[in-house]
């Protein structure tokens, strides 16, 4: 204090910017959205004359403390997975279910993680194409990966689900799309994925055959599994009477058998045509002998 005594109006310009600040602080602590864009929205909607403007201290130099303020209300981070999530991350800005699993026990190695609302579910269970990937640089530590699925929509690509995940192993796998499954279910909805793009990751790729491939059916139903057959035995017919057989045994055929039939019919008897695997007139019909000395040189250690 100087020792002089100030008797004047306040400043309105400063009373404003006080304003401002304040409202920004608390948006910053319940809104999820960055910084500066609440900042700039609150600057923007004050509608301040130029003079007012220039006295305003601009987003970028309050982007670190307005990080600061926000960290206050943020809890700290786990250091183990028997965390709870607090209730601000458990649903949408707009009140909706965003966590759809949340799995701790040994089958899935530690704790499984599935983040979804529900216009992302419904475009995934509508989308005919998934594009399925995981990463590993946004993951948080007690995580092993964010396993990411997106949907194709029209022209674009969506993302549909975000899964962390404590390991990659197929049971992991088989888990995130029971998962998705049940919720299918759930809306009264049938998968209507036929098409799924991922990088060639072993676990991933058993995973997929073994939920959403024909293995159920082929093991619990005889007549299904002795028709599936049929189209092995097509490789012992003299090549001349391949392609006819084959339109025989697509004659009205189970709905369920139609992808099957589809890559069959691509892969076997245009792309890999039935000279390259008909052995009607081979004696010599395997390659076992082969197979079997690569098993006997692994399993010799001296050779090495």
């Amino acid at each position: 204090w100087n020792g002089a005594y100030h008797h004047h109006p306040p400043d309105e310009n400063r009373e404003l910017i006080k304003t401002i600040i304040t409202k920004i602080k608390a948006r910053v602590l319940v809104e999820p959205n960055p910084v500066l864009i609440i900042a700039e929205e609150e600057i923007r909607n004050a509608k301040m004359n130029k003079t007012q403007l220039a006295a305003m201290p601009l987003p970028y130099q309050m982007e670190s403390a307005l990080q600061k303020h926000r960290r206050k209300n943020i809890p700290a981070l786990p250091t183990s997975l028997c965390f709870e999530i607090p209730l601000l991350y458990q649903h949408t800005w707009s009140g909706y279910r965003f966590i759809l699993a949340d799995v701790q026990n040994k089958r899935v190695g530690g704790r499984l993680i599935m983040f979804s609302s529900n216009e992302q579910v419904d475009l995934l269970l509508d989308s005919t194409v998934w594009f399925c990937d995981g990463t590993f640089k946004t993951v948080p530590l007690l995580f092993a990966q964010v396993y990411i699925i997106q949907c194709l929509v029209g022209d674009q690509v969506l993302p549909g689900l975000y899964v962390l995940t404590s390991n990659r192993k197929r049971k992991t796998y088989e888990d995130i799309i029971g998962t998705i499954i049940k919720l299918a279910g759930s809306r009264q909805k049938v998968l209507a994925v036929h098409t799924i793009v991922s990088d060639y990751e072993d676990s991933w790729l058993r995973a997929v055959e073994n939920v959403l491939g024909l293995s159920d059916l082929y093991d619990d139903e005889p007549d299904l599994r002795l028709h599936l057959r049929k189209f092995l035995a097509l490789a012992l017919l003299p090549q001349d009477q391949i392609r006819r057989c084959f339109k025989h045994l697509c004659k009205n055929i189970d709905p369920r058998l139609q992808p099957f039939i589809q890559y069959f019919k691509q892969q076997w008897m245009y792309d890999m045509g039935p000279h390259l695997w008909c052995v009607a007139d081979s004696e010599i019909r395997t390659n076992n002998s082969s197979e079997g000395k690569e098993e006997f040189f692994l399993n010799t250690e001296y050779y090495w």
